[in-house]
């Protein structure tokens, strides 16, 4: 990967949080199943920076070649199917989403702003506790953000 230590990163936009699949009615009790009510992509943002951070990775305030892409996307259907399409993964969970498990995918990816390519993505599909206290669904946040992470291997200089 073309990513060292000493190349700057950005985020490309806000970790996107797609929290229903399209035609989902239910998108209320969607949001109040995530921690704070909704709040999940901005903190998942600051946690898989921190984590990549501490993978020797730089990030800049501004927009710069390299950018780092996130969602993350509650439940199964169309708008996962996208997401996924679009980062051309298709991670697959066996089973069905159901609204006492929601299935729940992470992506995340690096690209080149210039060559519009891919350098490096991961994904991760879950089945979700919405009825999990906060602390023990950011704590399992924390450790999924952990896992996608796990093959981006520490930057090197």
């Amino acid at each position: 990967m073309p990513v060292t230590s000493t190349t700057p990163l950005s985020w490309y936009a806000d970790v996107a949080g797609v929290l229903a699949p399209s035609g989902d009615s239910n998108s209320d009790a969607v949001i109040a199943s995530l921690p704070d009510k909704g709040a999940v992509p901005a903190w998942i943002q600051q946690e898989i920076q921190t984590q990549m951070e501490a993978k020797g990775f730089m990030f800049a305030q501004g927009p710069t070649r390299y950018q780092v892409v996130g969602a993350m996307v509650l439940g199964d259907g169309e708008a996962s199917a996208k997401t996924q399409a679009v980062f051309r993964l298709f991670p697959s969970l066996e089973g069905t989403s159901d609204a006492e498990h929601p299935k729940g995918t992470l992506l995340l990816g690096i690209w080149d702003s210039e060559t519009k390519q891919g350098v490096w993505r991961s994904a991760l599909q879950t089945f979700a506790e919405p009825h999990a206290p906060d602390d023990a669904k950011r704590q399992r946040l924390s450790q999924l953000v952990s896992e996608v992470l796990s093959e981006l291997q520490p930057a090197r200089s």
